[in-house]
């Protein structure tokens, strides 16, 4: 996070850091803007449990994303 913070302050971008707690999860964040104004989010997010999304009310369950791959949307 320090490097994140150290090379935002280098290019002169302004930006927001947080810690917020869940559950008594703690977790750090820092929020800055894109040259397209779009708001972009860095998070030390290793200690979140990743779950499956609450569909058609199944309860989540508790996922392991170590190998997770970004799958290309399919073209229209």
């Amino acid at each position: 996070m320090e490097a994140v913070q150290r090379r935002l302050k280098e290019m002169g971008v302004r930006y927001v850091q947080r810690r917020v707690e869940e559950g008594g999860i703690y977790v750090d964040q820092i929020f800055f803007h894109d040259p397209d104004g779009f708001m972009i989010e860095v998070c030390i997010c290793d200690n979140l449990p990743v779950t499956k999304p609450n569909l058609g009310g199944c309860v989540g369950e508790v996922i392991d994303a170590s190998n997770a791959a970004i799958v290309p949307a399919p073209a229209r």
